[in-house]
């Protein structure tokens, strides 16, 4: 089975979606579709049986969401994903800089031939494991704008929005102007850096019978599509949206959208899983343009569309046809005058011209009563409610003068507006609180950073201090107590005293054990000391570790012959403590003391099959003076790494020390040189 990781940024892609998935099948291959969850958790894959040579779709809806969309490209990388689709420019971007070292090859849809130019610029486009599918709309402007030359009358005025801001809307309002003067029509553009913008310019739009509302390719114009094709109906000219969903959702007059897209990607992924390089695979652009027409926007605005224009539309789908109240009104007026005229030859000529009068003057009034009592305000209402689900809440509703049904239904509208602002202000009022949640949360994790930086340093300076206190300490032994002690063996060697020499001694046998236990060694080579230590070292020290049995396995120390120095001062204490217990206090027959190294991580366990302890009673060692699991556990937790301890009585122990194998580390801790214990022995 080979898996898709595709992320959809938009709504507006979802229906490629669907046609991947029906053109892989028509490939023979067997598909299957799974969506990420709404906090991207999903089943993992594997859970279910799919077929040997079965693609699965991994989708992902983002929805404009960069956050989730880059959790999605690392989930995909942790699933180890064949290729990853991507749906949209900052979908591609969030891939680009998410997945630098992965190889998985990227294949991209809706973004257009400059797009892809700025991202080589940035040099985020490097690696040869980018291809996919551009857009065209920037070089369909001219297309999509002489459709409208083939509309009577004639429409000589375009309006158009654009973000000054994006290269890529600059670029295509550009093309936009050499089209129309091309055509020989008027562009009036409107610069909108926001959709704030575009909101305020739609208030205040001035237009005429022969002026166009012609929306672009921007991304910025995308939420106010609704809105523009609202405006548009309210200033009774046409609107010209990009895709042809735009038909029936806001209106759109005509539609030149492509399709064709997830054919073309199924090929792509087609030759790449059969092992092609991406690199290898040119980009390529929709293939199929189809026009679609909104024949009842047509007809409410009183336009005749050419016969090329309508036959073009032939293989397209064309709205359903719907008359208005008020034609389906004038059509009664008619049917009633009709009905005169075939009562005259019945012969009843009198009551024809009486009726014919009366009829004619009566289908007129109620007619234009109903024309100026109901179909002008519900038209209005119309447009209106069509401002509020476009999200623009501030058009006056009105009230009517007589409380009719549609005064109720003005009202009703009136509260729902009332409520969806209140609702809107709610919204702002909790994602401004949430905001500044989250920016108090930000600002305390970063405390909590530094907190840790500091504890750190904290923990390295109380380490240092440690040391030096250990070197004061041995000092000071050697200096202040060995050397009385070896004025005081003289002395009772001079008086021939064998019981002052014989504590004397004595006594300084613990002295040294003791300075040697707290002496930081000069580590030249780790696996050589620890060798010698284990080996030669504490077997002297301690009689009775002679009949145990010992097990040593450090070739993994050979292979990391230049340690940071915190590091191996580190495992040496691990190891000269650990073992150090198991002889004093572990009863065991055997002990092993093994080195691993794996991944960047070292780890070194001492193991006995001794008579083991409760773990629970650590903390009481401590307190008892026993300091040696403290020290090893907060050494390594500093390195990054952690320290472990299992055991049972009866059971034996097992203890182990895991950190990372950095090498020539400018860490180091204060060494002095041990010097030769032989009178220890």
């Amino acid at each position: 089975m080979r898996t898709i990781g595709v992320v959809a940024f938009s709504e507006q892609v979802l229906n490629q979606v669907t046609e991947l998935n029906q053109a892989l099948d028509r490939m023979n291959y067997p598909v299957h579709i799974e969506q990420m969850g709404s906090k991207l958790q999903t089943t993992k894959l594997g859970d279910f049986y799919y077929e040997e040579n079965a693609i699965l779709i991994w989708l992902c809806r983002c929805y404009k969401d960069r956050e989730r969309c880059q959790e999605a490209i690392e989930r995909y990388m942790e699933a180890g994903v064949s290729l990853i689709v991507t749906m949209t420019a900052p979908a591609l971007e969030v891939a680009l800089a998410s997945s630098v070292d992965s190889g998985i090859p990227l294949i991209f849809t809706h973004i257009s031939k400059l797009q892809i130019e700025e991202f080589k610029s940035r040099g985020l486009i490097t690696a040869g494991r980018v291809t996919g599918i551009c857009d065209i709309w920037q070089d369909m402007v001219g297309e999509r704008l002489a459709l409208l030359t083939q509309v009577t009358p004639p429409l000589n005025v375009v309006h158009s929005f654009y973000n000054p801001q994006l290269l890529v809307a600059v670029t295509e309002m550009e093309r936009l102007r050499r089209a129309s003067n091309e055509l020989g029509l008027e562009l009036i553009p409107h610069p909108a850096c926001s959709p704030a913008d575009i909101k305020s310019q739609l208030a205040d739009l001035k237009t005429r019978s022969d002026h166009v509302i012609f929306r672009l390719s921007d991304p910025t114009t995308e939420s106010m599509a609704g809105l523009m094709g609202a405006v548009a109906h309210e200033h009774f000219i046409p609107y010209v949206g990009l895709t042809s969903d735009e038909l029936e959702r806001n209106g759109s007059l005509l539609a030149l959208d492509v399709r064709g897209i997830g054919k073309q990607l199924a090929e792509i992924i087609d030759r790449i899983l059969r092992g092609e390089n991406p690199q290898a695979i040119p980009l390529q652009e929709p293939s199929e343009k189809v026009l679609f027409i909104n024949n009842q926007v047509a007809q409410n605005l009183g336009l005749i569309l050419s016969p090329s224009l309508r036959q073009a539309t032939n293989n397209a789908t064309q709205l359903k046809h719907h008359a208005s109240l008020r034609t389906r009104l004038l059509l009664i007026v008619l049917i009633a005058c009709l009905f005169n005229v075939v009562a005259f030859p019945l012969g009843f000529p009198n009551f024809f011209y009486i009726t014919l009068i009366a009829g004619i003057f009566f289908s007129l009034a109620v007619y234009f009563y109903l024309d100026w009592t109901f179909i002008r305000p519900l038209q209005k209402l119309t447009i209106n409610a069509e401002k509020i689900g476009a999200g623009d809440l501030n058009v006056d509703i009105g009230e009517g003068k007589v409380d009719d049904e549609v005064n109720t239904l003005a009202r009703a509208l009136r509260r729902m507006k009332s409520n969806l602002n209140d609702s809107y202000g709610e919204l702002e009022q909790m994602a401004d609180n949430l905001k500044i949640r989250v920016n108090e949360l930000t600002e305390a994790n970063q405390a909590l950073k530094l907190a840790q930086v500091e504890l750190e340093i904290a923990g390295t300076k109380l380490i240092a201090a440690e040391d030096n206190s250990r070197f004061a300490m041995t000092t000071f032994i050697h200096d202040e107590i060995l050397s009385p002690l070896d004025t005081l063996i003289e002395a009772g060697e001079e008086k021939d005293n064998p019981t002052i020499i014989r504590s004397a001694k004595e006594l300084e046998k613990r002295i040294r054990r003791l300075r040697f236990d707290l002496s930081v060694p000069i580590l030249q080579d780790l696996s050589i000391e620890l060798r010698r230590l284990i080996q030669e070292t504490l077997p002297q020290i301690y009689p009775i570790s002679q009949p145990i049995e010992l097990k040593m396995d450090l070739a993994a120390l050979d292979q990391l012959p230049d340690l940071e120095s915190a590091c191996v001062f580190l495992l040496y204490r691990f190891a000269h403590g650990a073992v150090s217990n198991v002889y004093r206090h572990a009863k065991a027959t055997q002990v092993a003391i093994l080195a691993e190294y794996k991944e960047g991580m070292l780890k070194m366990q001492v193991r006995d099959n001794g008579c083991g302890f409760d773990t629970n009673q650590l903390e009481q060692f401590i307190k008892n003076g026993h300091y040696f699991f403290h020290d090893i556990k907060i050494r390594s937790q500093q390195m990054k790494g952690s320290f472990r301890v299992e055991s049972k009585n009866g059971c034996g122990t097992t203890m182990e020390v895991i950190v990372p194998a950095r090498q020539n580390g400018s860490n180091s801790s204060r060494k002095v040189i041990q010097r030769e214990e032989n009178k220890a022995q």
